[in-house]
């Protein structure tokens, strides 16, 4: 069983995202919604999630960040429209225990107290650990994807594999609705309204000064 398979299994997954012309519009219209609330995500989940994206594709003088395009509302709506009952009960319960491990790790009893700067090193744990604890915690995802498909009951995962799994799943959605968003395919990527005369095998420096394609 692969990787995404396994996150699939035990409803950890938000599966591969195409950016459609529906879809892409859901993502312009969340960046011009300003009364907002979430409909799948409590308020403190919404916080939590957007807060992560914010450290992953945080704004500079050159680009906006994730706050800046409001993805956190293009996660919500993906969730409500795209994403099964199971996935989504999967991401809140792993989403609680990136919480659990950030107190512990932290020594600290409320998530009030938590600092921007420790879940910062909470983010940076789970995207850039070591090959072995990384091992570790994929061995841990397959083995309980396998054990929920055998036995068809809920899925058993520890934290540290939980927080590490929705953590990944996060950057992913985010990735993509900041590509599929129309600033960043307009004014940073490379763009063509009316697509021209095709040519394979080009230099991307020649053709685009290094830009991959707006989707």
């Amino acid at each position: 069983m692969d990787r995404r398979q396994a996150l699939k299994n035990i409803g950890l997954s938000f599966g591969a995202i195409t950016i459609t012309p529906a879809l892409s519009s859901v993502i312009q219209s969340c960046q011009s919604n300003t009364g907002w609330t979430p409909k799948v995500l409590t308020s403190d989940e919404a916080n939590l999630v957007a807060e992560i994206m914010d450290i992953i594709l945080p704004s500079s003088e050159a680009l906006p960040g994730a706050t800046d395009l409001n993805l956190i509302q293009f996660v919500d709506t993906y969730m409500d429209l795209a994403v099964e009952d199971k996935s989504i009960e999967e991401v809140k319960m792993s989403l609680q225990k990136f919480k659990e491990v950030t107190l512990s790790d932290n020594q600290k009893s409320e998530w009030n107290a938590i600092t921007k700067e420790e879940i910062e090193g909470q983010i940076a744990k789970y995207l850039k650990p070591t090959e072995t604890i990384a091992s570790q915690w994929w061995k841990a995802i397959q083995e309980a994807a396998i054990a929920a498909d055998e036995s068809g009951a809920a899925t058993v995962l520890e934290a540290e594999p939980a927080a590490f799994a929705v953590t990944r799943e996060i950057r992913s959605l985010a990735v993509n609705a900041y590509k599929g968003s129309e600033y960043i395919g307009e004014q940073v990527l490379a763009y063509a309204p009316v697509p021209g005369q095709q040519k394979g095998c080009v230099d991307l420096m020649e053709t685009t000064g290094g830009k991959a394609w707006s989707l």
